[in-house]
Parts: C-alpha cells; sequence; structure tokens
C-alpha cells in the first residue's frame, strides 16, 4: 500500500475501505503502515494508522438516488473533517488485514453544503 506525503494536495491514493460492523464500511486516509513483532509470535503483525472520514449528517437529497445500489459503495462526508479519538467509528489504528479495499474521492458543495463523496472499489460492495 502507498501512503500520501503530507505537503500532496490530493490523497486519493490514499483512501481506504474497512468494514466496521457487518454491512457497514467506513472511509479513511491511509496515514501510517508498520509492522510490529511480539516475541512469543510465530509472525509479526501489520498495522495501519487511519484518519476516519466523519459521515455527512444530512444528505442531499440526490442521496437517495444510491440507496438501491449498495454495490455502488457511495457514501458522504463532512469535507476536511476527520473522527475525533472520541467519535462514533473505527479506531485510528487497525490490523492492515482488515482493510476490505480502496475508495476513490470527489469534492462537491450541495446547497451551500461542502462534501466529500466517495464510492468504494472493492469487489463485494457495502455502503455506510
Amino acid at each position: 500500500m502507498r501512503t500520501a506525503h503530507e505537503d500532496k494536495p490530493s490523497k486519493s491514493d490514499s483512501l481506504v475501505l474497512f468494514r466496521f460492523q457487518p454491512r457497514v464500511q467506513w472511509v479513511g486516509e491511509l496515514r501510517a503502515v508498520f509492522e510490529h513483532t511480539q516475541s512469543g509470535l510465530a509472525d509479526p503483525l501489520t498495522f495501519a494508522v487511519v484518519a476516519w472520514l466523519v459521515p455527512l449528517q444530512d444528505t442531499p437529497e440526490h442521496a437517495e438516488l444510491y440507496k438501491d445500489f449498495p454495490e455502488l459503495e457511495v457514501d458522504f462526508w463532512q469535507r476536511g473533517r476527520y473522527q475525533g479519538e472520541n467519535d462514533f467509528g473505527p479506531d485510528s489504528l487497525i490490523l492492515a488485514q482488515d482493510i476490505c479495499g480502496m475508495a476513490a474521492r470527489c469534492e462537491m458543495t450541495v446547497e451551500d453544503t461542502p462534501m466529500w463523496i466517495t464510492t468504494g472499489l472493492s469487489k463485494n460492495g457495502m455502503s455506510l
């Protein structure tokens, strides 16, 4: 997996999907990947540090277009916001093996509300 440099203006090549709960995937920016070796364990574990996006609470009307197509994995997020430590959502540190896909993101404004829209690039998608 590639991670984007902090000064890179677009981090779209480092968006990952994580299955947070059954039938619920979450999108975030991959910030770091590292390996941890612990004595007594045969294999090292690979971890990912992810900055999770914050879901948009009031989705635009056209979001209804996607509800019958969960395989498109379209979700709406607050632009420029990331989960805080105590927010509802995945932990920022996860096992890399739990990443279930990548995502693409675009930015738009609807009725003066800036937002990010993502679509999953996994084989078997489930939307948030």
